[in-house]
């Protein structure tokens, strides 16, 4: 995969959990990743769990206190609407996973007169591709309202769903819901069409493109 390639990120709090498994997924699809976290140990080991060759070490091993680091503010607007008592529906491909798990976080850790009910599809192209699944299921166990639903579009699929991102939305509940949808571009608009066509209100629906 080569999807990323020539972009760089800077992941911080990547030395374990979703920052760690954003970091491999991006450089497993070609980008230059910088790593940062709080303990030297820790981020020793995640350079050298994220290998591949284009995860820069220089966080880890040349920048010194007082050194400046200039980072810049979050690409995108998509954030989680914790005012709403709607429920909820994410669409995920890929490392599009990483933001929707943090917008079912924030969702679920926010004060609501009802627990709102979250549906996350993560959509990937093999089996291998489903990354942090363990920690969703955890969430999961936390937040009896979640339920994640992973697929896979190439290969027959093994105790997942089978399709597509946009296949998937296609079948999905969606009416009166909050939607979420991340991954590369080309999906989020496929997928917004379908679900536009089915009926979902434009305002209802969330997502940020890079173009």
């Amino acid at each position: 995969m080569s999807r990323l390639k020539g972009k760089i990120a800077v992941i911080t709090g990547a030395n374990s959990g979703i920052g760690l498994a954003s970091a491999k997924r991006f450089v497993a699809e070609g980008a230059h990743v910088y790593i940062t976290g709080r303990r030297q140990e820790e981020l020793d080991k995640a350079v050298r769990a994220i290998g591949g060759g284009l995860v820069s070490s220089v966080l880890v091993h040349q920048v010194r206190a007082g050194d400046p680091l200039v980072l810049g503010a979050p690409a995108g607007t998509m954030t989680a609407d914790t005012r709403s008592s709607r429920d909820v529906l994410c669409l995920a491909g890929g490392t599009g996973l990483a933001p929707l798990k943090a917008i079912v976080e924030g969702i679920i850790g926010a004060p609501s007169p009802r627990h709102r009910e979250i549906v996350l599809y993560h959509g990937a192209r093999r089996h291998q591709d489903l990354y942090d699944l363990a920690e969703l299921r955890a969430m999961e166990l936390a937040y009896p309202w979640l339920q994640v639903i992973p697929a896979v579009a190439d290969e027959p699929a093994r105790d997942v769903m089978s399709g597509t991102v946009p296949e998937l939305a296609a079948k999905a509940t969606f009416a009166e819901r909050d939607i979420y949808i991340s991954g590369p571009d080309h999906m989020i608009v496929k997928t917004a069409r379908v679900l536009k066509e089915r009926g979902a209100q434009d305002h209802l629906i969330h997502y940020d493109l890079e173009a």
